[in-house]
Protein backbone atom coordinates (compact mmCIF):
# COMPACT_ATOMS: atom_id res chain seq x y z
CA UNK A 1 0.00 0.00 0.00
CA UNK A 2 2.66 2.73 0.64
CA UNK A 3 4.36 2.48 -2.87
CA UNK A 4 1.01 4.00 -4.63
CA UNK A 5 1.08 6.60 -1.84
CA UNK A 6 5.06 7.73 -2.42
CA UNK A 7 4.40 7.13 -6.43
CA UNK A 8 1.15 9.88 -6.14
CA UNK A 9 3.17 11.84 -3.82
CA UNK A 10 5.52 12.34 -6.09
CA UNK A 11 3.81 12.40 -8.79
CA UNK A 12 2.29 15.34 -7.60
CA UNK A 13 5.33 17.57 -6.24
CA UNK A 14 6.16 16.65 -9.81
CA UNK A 15 3.32 18.04 -11.58
CA UNK A 16 3.67 20.78 -9.25
CA UNK A 17 7.13 22.05 -9.77
CA UNK A 18 6.70 22.00 -13.33
CA UNK A 19 3.36 23.66 -13.78
CA UNK A 20 4.91 26.44 -11.12
CA UNK A 21 7.80 27.01 -14.01
CA UNK A 22 5.49 27.00 -16.32
CA UNK A 23 3.72 29.67 -15.13
CA UNK A 24 6.91 31.54 -14.42
CA UNK A 25 7.90 31.55 -17.86
CA UNK A 26 5.18 31.83 -19.50
CA UNK A 27 4.78 35.51 -21.44
CA UNK A 28 2.13 37.24 -19.67
CA UNK A 29 -1.33 38.73 -21.40
CA UNK A 30 0.32 41.57 -22.64
CA UNK A 31 2.73 39.80 -24.62
CA UNK A 32 -0.35 38.32 -27.25
CA UNK A 33 -0.55 42.33 -28.49
CA UNK A 34 2.40 42.47 -29.18
CA UNK A 35 3.65 41.88 -33.19
CA UNK A 36 6.98 40.11 -31.81
CA UNK A 37 7.30 38.16 -29.29
CA UNK A 38 10.55 35.93 -28.63
CA UNK A 39 9.62 33.53 -25.74
CA UNK A 40 13.10 31.78 -25.07
CA UNK A 41 14.59 35.18 -24.19
CA UNK A 42 10.93 36.43 -22.86
CA UNK A 43 10.17 39.69 -24.41
CA UNK A 44 8.16 41.09 -26.96
CA UNK A 45 7.66 44.49 -28.23
CA UNK A 46 4.99 45.68 -31.15
CA UNK A 47 7.31 45.94 -34.22
CA UNK A 48 5.35 48.54 -36.93
CA UNK A 49 4.70 48.26 -40.47
CA UNK A 50 7.64 48.74 -43.11
CA UNK A 51 10.59 47.12 -40.37
CA UNK A 52 12.20 43.96 -41.30
CA UNK A 53 14.21 41.77 -39.05
CA UNK A 54 17.70 41.93 -39.35
CA UNK A 55 20.99 39.60 -37.95
CA UNK A 56 23.34 41.67 -35.75
CA UNK A 57 26.30 40.18 -33.85
CA UNK A 58 26.02 40.71 -30.12
CA UNK A 59 21.85 41.49 -29.92
CA UNK A 60 18.87 39.08 -29.60
CA UNK A 61 16.93 41.04 -32.03
CA UNK A 62 17.43 43.84 -34.44
CA UNK A 63 15.13 45.50 -36.84
CA UNK A 64 15.71 48.12 -39.65
CA UNK A 65 13.42 50.62 -41.25
CA UNK A 66 12.71 49.26 -44.65
CA UNK A 67 13.99 51.81 -47.36
CA UNK A 68 16.93 53.08 -45.11
CA UNK A 69 19.99 53.61 -46.68
CA UNK A 70 23.28 52.58 -44.80
CA UNK A 71 24.06 56.73 -44.51
CA UNK A 72 20.80 56.88 -42.75
CA UNK A 73 20.24 53.82 -41.21
CA UNK A 74 17.71 53.43 -38.33
CA UNK A 75 18.06 50.28 -35.84
CA UNK A 76 15.88 49.05 -33.06
CA UNK A 77 17.43 46.36 -30.98
CA UNK A 78 17.21 44.25 -28.03
CA UNK A 79 19.50 43.10 -25.71
CA UNK A 80 18.48 40.53 -23.04
CA UNK A 81 21.32 39.86 -20.47
CA UNK A 82 22.31 39.00 -16.64
CA UNK A 83 24.27 42.17 -15.43
CA UNK A 84 27.95 41.60 -14.61
CA UNK A 85 27.23 42.25 -11.34
CA UNK A 86 24.62 42.72 -8.54
CA UNK A 87 22.10 45.28 -9.39
CA UNK A 88 18.66 45.28 -7.84
CA UNK A 89 17.11 47.86 -9.03
CA UNK A 90 16.12 50.18 -11.44
CA UNK A 91 18.68 53.19 -10.25
CA UNK A 92 21.70 50.62 -9.97
CA UNK A 93 20.47 49.61 -13.57
CA UNK A 94 20.56 52.76 -14.64
CA UNK A 95 24.37 53.99 -13.17
CA UNK A 96 25.68 50.34 -15.13
CA UNK A 97 23.70 51.11 -18.35
CA UNK A 98 26.01 54.89 -18.38
CA UNK A 99 29.05 53.30 -18.03
CA UNK A 100 28.56 50.68 -20.52
CA UNK A 101 27.43 53.21 -23.04
CA UNK A 102 30.18 55.84 -21.84
CA UNK A 103 33.01 54.02 -23.46
CA UNK A 104 31.28 54.38 -26.86
CA UNK A 105 33.55 57.40 -29.05
CA UNK A 106 32.26 61.18 -28.73
CA UNK A 107 29.54 59.67 -26.16
CA UNK A 108 26.93 62.58 -24.71
CA UNK A 109 24.04 62.31 -22.53
CA UNK A 110 21.37 64.19 -23.26
CA UNK A 111 18.80 62.86 -21.02
CA UNK A 112 18.99 60.00 -18.41
CA UNK A 113 16.80 58.96 -15.66
CA UNK A 114 14.22 56.72 -14.29
CA UNK A 115 10.87 56.22 -16.15
CA UNK A 116 7.63 54.87 -15.89
CA UNK A 117 7.45 52.40 -18.88
CA UNK A 118 4.06 51.85 -20.62
CA UNK A 119 4.74 47.63 -19.12
CA UNK A 120 4.00 49.09 -15.79
CA UNK A 121 7.18 48.42 -14.64
CA UNK A 122 10.14 50.97 -13.20
CA UNK A 123 12.67 51.42 -16.30
CA UNK A 124 15.57 53.99 -16.77
CA UNK A 125 15.76 55.91 -20.19
CA UNK A 126 19.18 57.13 -21.80
CA UNK A 127 19.10 59.63 -24.34
CA UNK A 128 22.21 60.44 -26.17
CA UNK A 129 24.76 61.45 -28.70
CA UNK A 130 27.53 58.95 -29.99
CA UNK A 131 30.27 58.18 -32.74
CA UNK A 132 31.26 54.46 -33.10
CA UNK A 133 31.79 51.82 -36.30
CA UNK A 134 28.30 51.61 -37.35
CA UNK A 135 28.18 55.26 -37.57
CA UNK A 136 30.69 55.15 -40.16
CA UNK A 137 29.53 56.94 -43.36
CA UNK A 138 30.41 55.14 -46.67
CA UNK A 139 32.76 58.43 -46.95
CA UNK A 140 34.70 57.34 -43.88
CA UNK A 141 33.75 60.06 -41.76
CA UNK A 142 32.32 58.93 -38.75
CA UNK A 143 28.91 60.33 -38.17
CA UNK A 144 27.06 61.27 -34.83
CA UNK A 145 24.62 58.86 -33.72
CA UNK A 146 21.32 59.69 -31.67
CA UNK A 147 20.42 56.36 -29.47
CA UNK A 148 17.27 56.16 -27.23
CA UNK A 149 17.18 53.12 -24.60
CA UNK A 150 14.91 51.81 -22.33
CA UNK A 151 15.97 48.95 -19.79
CA UNK A 152 14.50 47.36 -16.94
CA UNK A 153 15.16 44.64 -14.94
CA UNK A 154 12.92 41.45 -14.53
CA UNK A 155 14.02 38.59 -11.90
CA UNK A 156 17.78 39.47 -12.16
CA UNK A 157 17.73 40.12 -15.94
CA UNK A 158 18.54 43.42 -17.67
CA UNK A 159 16.44 43.81 -20.93
CA UNK A 160 16.93 46.92 -23.28
CA UNK A 161 15.69 48.26 -26.14
CA UNK A 162 17.38 50.70 -28.34
CA UNK A 163 16.36 53.09 -31.55
CA UNK A 164 19.41 54.20 -32.96
CA UNK A 165 19.89 56.65 -35.93
CA UNK A 166 21.30 59.59 -37.76
CA UNK A 167 21.49 62.74 -35.10
CA UNK A 168 20.67 65.65 -37.61
CA UNK A 169 16.70 63.70 -38.39
CA UNK A 170 16.33 62.49 -34.73
CA UNK A 171 13.21 64.69 -34.67
CA UNK A 172 11.35 63.07 -37.74
CA UNK A 173 12.76 59.21 -36.13
CA UNK A 174 12.43 59.79 -32.66
CA UNK A 175 8.94 60.43 -32.89
CA UNK A 176 8.10 57.37 -34.41
CA UNK A 177 10.42 54.62 -32.31
CA UNK A 178 8.70 56.15 -29.21
CA UNK A 179 5.61 53.20 -29.49
CA UNK A 180 7.95 50.72 -30.49
CA UNK A 181 10.84 51.82 -27.66
CA UNK A 182 8.11 51.60 -25.07
CA UNK A 183 5.90 48.44 -26.16
CA UNK A 184 9.10 46.57 -24.78
CA UNK A 185 7.82 43.82 -22.55
CA UNK A 186 10.36 41.92 -20.48
CA UNK A 187 9.12 39.21 -18.10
Amino acid sequence: MKRPRVASLAALLLAAAWSGGCREDAPPPEAAERSYCDRSERFALDVPEGWDPVRLDGVDAAFMRRGSGSAARLVVTVEVRRPGRTVDNAEGLLTLAREQLSQFDGYEELETGLADHESGRRAYRVDALCRHPPATAPSGETSVRRFRQYGMLVRGRWGAATALGPADSAGQWLPKTEPLLQSFLLW
